[in-house]
């Protein structure tokens, strides 16, 4: 396998986990994405963006064939499946994402959107991490501005850096929030709540 085949991408991701809930083929898996809204969370426009993702998973021994379709009139349908790499793969990049910094900023909002593949321990510890890296890039944005202060910067030479701690400090008490409320068990779920959300949408739940 090539060094660089499992390397993760947001749309990967969202492709990958979005299997994970049962096989499907390619016109089934992008109006299931477009149903869901994760096409407004990575860049699948068309059915077409999806062939070249799924060539990169398959090749990558992430996903496999678990069937051809052939319908009368109707041209065949290759069904994909997660196999037991893909699926320890997504919890590794869910992991990745969650308790990276904002330079995964669009990966942190897919992985978010498939928190309830991991146990909510897990959860919350990516999102400790996150935000202690979020912690880390205040501190220095924040010196920063000191320097340029004490060096009589004027402000409007500073407004990026400004910007950049405001959006910090709004990501921070997200992950705050949703760090305490993980950790009191207020934000919780469990395999078989996750089947019965599942059951009463019409779809199935997710391996676990």
């Amino acid at each position: 396998m090539p060094p660089a085949a499992n390397r993760r991408s947001p749309t990967a991701l969202v492709v990958l986990a979005t299997l994970t809930e049962r096989p499907l083929h390619t016109y089934a898996l992008h109006r299931l994405l477009q149903e869901r809204g994760k096409t407004e969370v990575v860049a699948i426009p068309t059915r077409a963006s999806l062939y070249p993702v799924l060539d990169r998973l398959q090749r990558s021994g992430l996903i496999d064939v678990d069937r051809v379709e052939r319908e009368a009139g109707r041209p065949e349908r290759t069904v994909f499946r997660v196999t037991d790499l893909g699926a320890s793969t997504v919890a590794e990049w869910l992991r990745d994402y969650l308790s990276a910094g904002t330079s995964e900023r669009a990966g942190f909002t897919a992985a978010l959107s498939f928190a309830m593949l991991l146990p909510s321990d897990e959860v919350a510890d990516a999102l400790e991490r996150r935000r202690d890296a979020l912690g880390v890039e205040r501190a220095s944005l924040v010196d920063g501005l000191a320097a340029g202060d004490e060096l009589g910067l004027p402000e409007l030479f500073q407004l990026d850096e400004r910007y950049r701690i405001a959006l910090l400090d709004a990501d921070l008490e997200a992950v705050e929030g949703l760090i305490a409320r993980l950790r009191s068990g207020e934000l919780a779920w469990s395999r078989e709540w996750i089947a019965e959300v599942a059951e009463r949408l019409g779809g199935e739940a997710p391996a676990l």
